[in-house]
């Protein structure tokens, strides 16, 4: 029993090729296999799913001469998590994959990928501090439109890890999903797309969950931004707005005015912001605008923007990892 190690894999979807464990050990698969059980176990495994083989090929192996390896493999189904056993080594899976690590890991990525586009966007300021013209204005108002817009796609994007993990792997981190879609998934839709696939690729409730999912995710990416940050957020226990919602607001009601009226916030825009729409300016200070001023954006204001956004950034990564690491 010493002589397997087991890692844990987040996830495995394809088991159709997996191999009865008759076929390889004949007569002794049995006594193999109770052994096999007790040490996945003692790693945690809850005793559900139906343990077999997976074949690995020689060369994804250092010395799987002609013949390559086999490994046992059992998915638990509450919560989608493959325990591999295997003598000898695993060059084959990184210790990054283990499953705490990865999702903390995988949602790290995300955010930390958000955050180096902010930083292009810092040093393309960088780069045009000191210009004072029209053409400023024409790049800063563009620039400023275009952070908004990447933020929006972060939070689609975001959502799109959030819908998997409860629909495809059974909510393991127990994220708090407060969402309620209007759209109507059709089991037509869904059988056709089945038949799209090869024939034995997935079976019918992969293909169900991969509509599901993908209904969720193109909904929300209609859904008004504040919904769309309340879906997010609170599914990590982290309040967005009482740090960021009125100055976020702010930011997003002034793209509005760009768009629509020349850069002057009507009234209705300026009650909502709820807060005195102040633009600093070079060498410290700010100017108030009141509504149908006609505002002009900074390099400072934008930059302030900027840092708001890293900030965010980094209160949700804190949330997403005490949330993580409580269960």
């Amino acid at each position: 029993m010493n002589e397997y190690k087991v890692k844990i894999y987040t996830y495995i979807d394809e088991l159709s090729h997996r191999i009865d464990p008759v076929e390889i050990y004949g007569d002794s698969a049995e006594e193999e296999k109770n052994i096999v059980s007790e040490v996945f176990k003692k790693n945690g495994w809850e005793g559900d799913g139906e343990i077999k083989l997976i074949w690995i090929p020689p060369f994804m192996l250092n010395n799987g001469s002609t013949i390559g390896k086999y490994v046992w493999h059992v998915k638990q189904q509450n919560n989608g998590l493959s325990f591999l056993a295997f003598k000898g080594d695993f060059p084959f899976i990184s210790d990054d994959w283990q499953p705490s690590r990865h999702e903390k890991k995988y949602f790290k990525d995300r955010i930390d990928g958000f955050k180096k586009t902010l930083d292009t966007y810092e040093e393309s300021l960088d780069k045009i501090s000191g210009t004072n013209n029209e053409l400023l204005k024409i790049f800063l108002n563009g620039l400023h439109a275009d952070i908004i817009s990447t933020f929006y796609d972060f939070l689609n994007d975001f959502s799109l890890d959030i819908f998997m993990e409860l629909v495809m792997y059974n909510n393991p981190y127990k994220l708090k999903i407060n969402y309620r879609p209007n759209f109507n998934l059709s089991f037509k839709n869904v059988h056709e797309q089945e038949e799209a696939y090869p024939e034995g690729t997935y079976d019918e409730s992969f293909v169900f969950c991969y509509s599901l999912i993908q209904a969720l995710y193109d909904n929300f990416k209609f859904e008004p931004y504040e919904e769309r940050i309340k879906v997010v957020c609170k599914a990590f226990d982290f309040d967005f707005f009482p740090t960021y919602g009125q100055k976020l607001r702010k930011q997003i009601e002034i793209r509005n005015a760009f768009q629509h009226r020349q850069g002057a916030l009507d009234k209705k825009s300026y009650e909502s912001i709820g807060m005195k729409v102040e633009i600093r300016q070079p060498g410290g200070g700010v100017i108030e605008y009141r509504p149908w001023n006609y505002i002009v954006l900074t390099i400072e204001e934008i930059k302030e923007f900027i840092k708001l956004l890293k900030c965010f950034c980094e209160d949700f990564m804190n949330s997403i990892t005490a949330k993580i690491e409580a269960i």
